[in-house]
């Protein structure tokens, strides 16, 4: 029975370790398709591993994090690293978790050490997608949403297309009332997105606005803005939510890799 028992710690102890440096893996975008297969081949291997194998592994999953924890600057609790690695486990097929750059400087410095080129760009309120190896196929590959760059997108495409129905329109509105109506509702459209950038723009500032100054702002100010922001986000937690489909909505794809950066995690094979 204790033998039983003390077996039954170190699979507890091994199992724990591994997850703590999947959600390690998972936060700083380095699990691609291939190597989710191999973690998942690792966790069924922990699961039947021997006592021998166990102490050979767990010293190994505790170094392994040691170093990866200083490599890519992650400086948030172990809870909460799990945390945000349930959520991302949690979206529906077709979304990918989205997390406020904010937020991912507050987990890890990882992202401006290996990703500087386009994350030190992004302002605080830019969502960062979190794949757990769903998604990519090549390490580094990371894909963003900052709306009013979307909504500014919608804006300029509904102009051009207005615009170009403009220049098939004929003069006499009563020819062809559809093909009018037409022009009407997309210059209508227009007008609204344009609307829609706007108040997108603003919110980001105010956002960024409160990031930079929530620690020591006045308690009527805090609460403006925390309610503003909760309404915006659409959830009490303003730092994190799940994303539209991630396949199409996204605003931005940075490949690290082709950009000469290095994301170096690997998962722990077991022999």
């Amino acid at each position: 029975m204790e033998i039983r028992s003390g077996l039954k710690r170190l699979k507890a102890k091994a199992q724990r370790l591994h997850r703590l440096y999947e959600a390690m893996l998972v936060i700083s975008n380095s699990l691609t398709i291939a190597e989710r297969q191999a973690l998942e081949r690792d966790k069924e291997q922990i699961s039947n591993a021997k006592r021998s194998d166990l102490h050979r592994l767990i010293p190994d999953l505790e170094k392994a994090l040691v170093v990866y924890r200083a490599e890519f600057g992650f400086k948030a609790p172990n809870s909460e690293l799990i945390e945000i690695l349930e959520r991302s486990e949690a979206t529906p097929e077709g979304k990918l978790l989205r997390v406020t750059k904010d937020w991912i400087e507050d987990l890890c410095s990882g992202y401006n050490k290996f990703a500087k080129d386009f994350f030190a760009k992004l302002p605080a309120h830019a969502l960062i997608e979190i794949d757990p190896g769903r998604y990519h196929t090549k390490r580094g590959d990371i894909s963003w949403y900052w709306l009013e760059a979307t909504v500014f997108e919608d804006m300029c495409a509904l102009f051009n297309l207005a615009k170009e129905h403009a220049g098939k329109q004929s003069d006499v509105e009563n020819q062809n009332k559809r093909r009018y109506k037409t022009g009407l509702s997309l210059n209508r459209s227009t007008v609204i997105v344009a609307f829609h950038f706007v108040e997108a723009y603003l919110n980001g500032l105010a956002f960024d606005y409160w990031i930079r100054n929530r620690v020591g702002m006045d308690q009527t100010t805090t609460a403006y803005f925390g309610s503003r922001i909760d309404h915006q986000m659409g959830s009490s937690q303003t730092r994190c939510f799940s994303s539209e489909a991630a396949t199409d909505t996204y605003y931005g794809y940075y490949n690290n890799v082709s950009k000469g950066g290095k994301f170096r995690g690997q998962y722990i094979a077991i022999d």
